[in-house]
């Protein structure tokens, strides 16, 4: 069936008798932030053919025009060459290896069709074709980033699986459930673990529907993974985050009329979370780019033209400036993550990025972030101590009682600009226990999360807690002059005026499991203080945060309102800052020493029945907690 028979095609485009070389003249120089059409045209393809871009030449283009005619331009699409012509059917998949990047595959035939169907090869950029043997019409080629001679096919119902360069396949297909292999994507780091999507039909006589089996054993065995696309949808296209393999996007479209739109999953495809905002007026999204020199930068080629996301899909911007035709269905970016490229019914068009780019390698996160656009959910945040290539996560939130909540997480970095971690839930004794015994305290995981940043100052926080799986835009909170943090800039930090920190009582550990964090931006401290406090229902002490605004009163002294916040849960949708409700309950001093020591002095009120209890004043020193030496300084 699927022998290894090879039928040796070349193709001389001096010769006559052989193909006509098309020679279309363009422009050689793509615009700057707007669109510009690069050729060929593809005008016999409702939404453009496939395409490839040489990852060593960016100049150097596949495309396939006209259904089922191969083109080449090495010049950026000043000048295109007809290649190939494979007359008895069109083209569906073009793909180059990156580690040879003269070799290329190319397949196709009708969803249906059946006949011989080679999969056809050439080692020499596209001068000379070799076809393997196969009789069924394949919709999709993928070759594995790490380990090149591995090969996946999608082929109507079946995947097959090549080992050597496409020279013989095998059909994998144990556990598949569906027809039509409609996507396809390999873990960059990981030629065994595979996704595919088919369209699996309804049990209960429904609209046949998108789903996505997973493998991990080189397609030895698939496992069909939940994800919660409409009735009716088609997934069109996965792509696998480059530096964080574990997270996973998928593109959808429906066969009918309607919306289409985006999933993301940050542990490896098990789970997803709808990452649409901003597609709500696409009618289907045909393919996703992962930028890979920022990860964070995703692109869509959608029906309705092409979205960027800059926040790892927390959401999109239509970029559409040029196109002559919306309907759009590929897209890629280079390796700079600064030359786009997208096809439609009139060609290939180009879009070259100049002006804001990605945080760049060093850059301190540190500091008190919310959701984006700032203040749009106003009541909730994030401080990040960071410390090396690490960023220790303190997540303010209320439960699902509508009481305050935090969270943590140790967020590790995994590539430029990524950060993710296990998040806990903690509980210890209340803030007012003397002595503070850290024996008691407990850490319990209650998910993961997943720190993405598309520059210095924004970026998307996707996260999976007790089973609720989301993804939110973070930006900085500014209320003043915002200091520049360094790690490692000064190794006494007695001597750093500038007091952005996490800091926890003194000496350090002695009271481990409580801290507080400062943002200090100008005159102004912003205090998050998280503790614990015995509520009534409560046998133990559950987690609790207050926070104050301390205004500068003399060198050194800092004072203002302690508040107790309570607000919509962390999983609500949308999330009603009107619903959040603030109420004094004591007051805060902070005095220190120098730059690495303070007394922490406060009151705490009973004034809010719902708040903490009955009066309590006490003071405690607190030293900075460094977890990386010699820590990080802002100035």
């Amino acid at each position: 069936m699927h022998s290894n028979i090879r039928l040796v095609i070349s193709f001389a485009i001096a010769c006559v008798g052989c193909l006509a070389t098309a020679l279309l003249a363009l422009p050689a120089a793509a615009g700057t932030n707007s669109w510009v059409a690069i050729g060929p045209d593809g005008a016999n393809n409702s939404s453009g053919g496939p395409f490839a871009v040489d990852p060593s030449s960016p100049s150097t283009i596949y495309s396939v025009a006209n259904g089922n005619t191969v083109t080449k331009t090495t010049d950026g699409g000043g000048h295109w060459a007809d290649l190939a012509i494979f007359a008895l059917y069109g083209v569906n998949s073009l793909v180059i290896d990156r580690a040879s990047p003269a070799t290329i595959y190319v397949a196709g035939g009708g969803p249906w069709d059946y006949g011989d169907f080679p999969i056809y090869k050439s080692i020499d950029g596209g001068a000379h074709w070799a076809a393997e043997s196969n009789d069924r019409p394949t919709s999709l080629l993928a070759i594995a980033p790490s380990l090149s001679s591995t090969l996946y096919a999608g082929e109507n119902e079946a995947v097959l699986k090549s080992i050597d360069g496409g020279l013989s396949w095998a059909m994998r297909s144990n556990g598949l459930t569906g027809f039509y292999v409609s996507a396809l994507a390999i873990d960059p780091t990981n030629a065994d673990a595979v996704y595919v999507a088919q369209q699996v039909a309804s049990p209960i006589g429904g609209p046949d529907t998108g789903k996505i089996f997973k493998s991990t054993d080189g397609a030895g065995q698939w496992r069909q993974v939940p994800i919660p696309v409409p009735a009716g949808a088609v997934i069109m296209s996965l792509a696998i985050d480059p530096a964080t393999p574990s997270i996973v996007y998928a593109a959808y479209a429906y066969s009918k009329a309607g919306n289409g739109g985006v999933f993301k999953s940050i542990d490896s495809g098990e789970t997803w979370i709808a990452a649409q905002n901003g597609l709500s007026d696409t009618n289907g999204v045909m393919a996703l780019a992962i930028d890979p020199s920022a990860p964070a930068r995703i692109y869509a080629a959608t029906q309705n033209g092409v979205f960027m996301s800059t926040d790892a899909a927390a959401s999109w911007t239509p970029i559409n400036s040029g196109l002559t035709t919306l309907n759009v269905g590929a897209i890629s970016i280079d390796r700079t993550g600064s030359i786009l490229r997208t096809v439609s019914s009139a060609g290939l068009f180009e879009y070259r990025f100049s002006g804001s780019s990605p945080a760049p390698q060093g850059t301190n996160f540190g500091g008190l972030w919310w959701n984006s656009p700032a203040g749009s959910e106003a009541g909730w945040g994030l401080n990040f101590a960071h410390q090396g290539d690490v960023i220790f996560v303190t997540w303010f939130t209320y439960d699902l009682g509508g009481n305050p909540w935090w969270l943590t997480m140790t967020a590790a970095k995994t590539a430029e600009g990524t950060y993710g971690g296990t998040i806990f839930e903690t509980n210890g004794p209340a803030f007012n226990d003397v002595p503070f015994n850290p024996a008691f305290v407990t850490a319990t995981a209650v998910g993961t999360g997943t720190l993405t940043f598309s520059d210095a100052n924004n970026g998307s926080f996707a996260y999976i807690v007790n089973g609720v799986a989301q993804v939110k835009a973070i930006t900085r909170q500014v209320f003043g002059p915002v200091p520049s943090c360094t790690f490692g800039a000064q190794s006494d930090l007695t001597l750093a005026t500038n007091y952005q920190d996490l800091w926890w009582a003194a000496p350090a550990g002695v009271e481990s499991g409580w801290g507080v964090n400062f943002t200090h931006q100008g005159d102004i401290i912003f205090a998050t203080w998280f503790t614990y406090f015995y509520f009534g229902w409560d046998y133990g002490a559950s987690p609790l945060w207050l926070s104050a605004t301390a205004n500068r009163t003399a060198p050194g002294v800092y004072a203002g309102t302690l508040y107790y916040t309570t607000g919509p849960a962390f999983n609500a949708v949308p999330f009603r800052p009107a619903n959040v409700t603030r109420t004094a309950v004591g007051t805060l001093t902070i005095t220190f020493a120098h730059g690495n020591s303070a007394n922490f002095a406060y009151t705490v009120d009973s004034a809010a029945s719902t708040g903490p209890g009955s009066a309590v004043t006490q003071s405690k020193p607190i030293v900075r907690q460094v977890f990386r030496t010699p820590g990080t300084v802002c100035q």
